[in-house]
């Protein structure tokens, strides 16, 4: 595995399944089928993995992603339909980011996000994840940037940091410079 020029894409993707020959073959299903796809997905350190399945078919440019969720133990499971007899694309993406707000709220408490410069790296955080967002949840992590960057309203601030809505808007628009695709 060639080592990124920017050091910042620290995830690693293993033992992806189902898969014949490396790759070399293709799977079989029938339309109709669900194609169940595992991978052990992981970064070094303390950042918060991230997994989505993309798949596509073939003549198709554009890739359909699906969710990945883990299974413990740094494997992950997600899954595609299979529509019609066709010949279908896979492969799993995985990122990373040490951003406090896609992590889980116990740690988030012990990192203390109440402090005005977490906030204020916290907005910086939410608005990117805002440009690259859809539809309401584009308007609501805006908000809540703005939210983060009144550090006059420490407590409120604190609040929408530890937001479940958030921290999942967090991890569905993750930075692509932090993505690796298999």
């Amino acid at each position: 595995m060639q080592k990124p020029a920017d050091g910042r894409k620290r995830v690693v993707i293993e033992s992806v399944q189902p898969e014949i020959d490396a790759g070399r073959f293709p799977i079989k299903r029938i339309a109709g089928d669900t194609v169940e796809v595992e991978a052990d997905v992981f970064a070094d350190g303390h950042d918060h993995v991230t997994a989505r399945l993309l798949y596509r078919l073939q003549g198709v440019s554009s890739w359909t992603a699906a969710p990945m969720q883990p299974l413990g133990n740094d494997r992950w499971r997600g899954e595609f339909p299979v529509a019609n007899t066709a010949e279908y694309f896979y492969t799993v993406a995985g990122g990373s980011t040490t951003s406090y707000l896609a992590k889980r709220p116990r740690e988030t408490h012990r990192r203390r996000p109440g402090h005005p410069r977490r906030l204020l790296i916290g907005a910086q955080l939410v608005e990117q994840a805002a440009a690259r967002a859809e539809g309401e949840e584009c308007g609501h992590a805006a908000a809540l940037a703005a939210l983060l960057r009144a550090t006059g309203v420490i407590p409120a601030a604190q609040t929408a940091a530890l937001d479940p809505d958030l921290a999942a808007t967090m991890v569905r628009y993750l930075d692509p410079a932090m993505e690796i695709t298999l």
